[in-house]
């Protein structure tokens, strides 16, 4: 038998990591933000709403954590993954960063509207128009613009690295970095989009390529391949741990507990 791996290196059993899931969702859906938007600052309100819109995600995960939906349980850990670098990029500096993220909304709408017009839609209203392209306006004034995402990887890791439990600093190892949201891109989100876009070999589980001529049946997933939807725990609790510093919830203590839990660290 060979050595154990580091701690956390592990993969959780189903149970363990369905339980870690749903106590964290729980952690969230009974906690009541408005305290913590009581300004009505927009980043608060915003921040907030994310947070929650990352536990219906996790929620979703749980419902498909069957072996047969791997697939569809990696696409919704692709979108968990972007919700969590974004949000953790608009918490760094939530009063600048919030500008451009609505930026990035106004373009999305315009393109949205340019291009409905081939169909004789109206995406948007007159009026919208103007606003998108006067929020566009205002916001280049202030120098506000959004990085792609990989780059937003990169500066959450910057900035949040080895500052705060669960994150570590860039340039630690080349094992570490993998496991920092720049190098979780690749693990993560670049792996999950073969699934999202239905590349050939996301297939492949399909496939019974034992037999002749090849049979297509109900898909058989390998363990490597239902790995994937437990790491909706870690995920999602290196958001809530960002949460508690900007927002002051969830229970810092409670979060880290959860996760340690998970993997057998408590």
């Amino acid at each position: 038998m060979g050595e154990p791996g580091p701690p956390g290196s592990t993969k959780p059993s189903d149970e363990v990591a369905l339980a870690g899931a749903r106590a964290l969702v729980a952690l969230v859906k009974h906690t009541n933000p408005s305290a913590s938007t009581e300004a009505k600052r927009g980043w608060r309100i915003a921040t907030a709403s994310m947070v929650f819109r990352m536990a219906d995600t996790v929620e979703s995960m749980v419902a498909l954590n069957e072996g047969k939906y791997a697939l569809d349980t990696l696409i919704l850990l692709r979108a968990l993954y972007e919700q969590v670098v974004t949000f953790r990029w608009l918490a760094i500096s939530p009063e600048k960063h919030i500008d451009a993220w609505g930026v990035a909304e106004f373009r999305w709408q315009l393109r949205l509207h340019k291009d409905s017009l081939a169909y004789g839609h109206l995406a948007l209203s007159p009026a919208g128009v103007a606003a998108a392209e006067r929020g566009i306006e205002q916001a280049a004034g202030k120098g506000a613009n959004m990085p792609p995402l990989k780059k937003l990887a990169e500066e959450v890791d910057e900035h949040w690295g080895g500052r705060m439990i669960g994150f570590r600093e860039p340039g630690a190892s080349e094992l570490a970095d993998l496991l920092n949201f720049g190098g979780l891109y690749l693990g993560i989100y670049r792996i999950g989009s073969k699934a999202a876009h239905i590349e050939p070999e996301s297939l492949n589980a399909y496939l019974d390529r034992q037999s002749y001529p090849v049979v297509v049946d109900e898909p058989v997933v390998e363990d490597d391949e239902a790995i994937w939807w437990s790491l909706a725990v870690p995920l999602y609790a290196q958001a809530l741990i960002v949460c508690n510093s900007v927002l002051k919830w969830p229970d810092l203590d409670a979060v880290l507990a959860v996760n340690n839990r998970m993997y057998g660290l408590d």
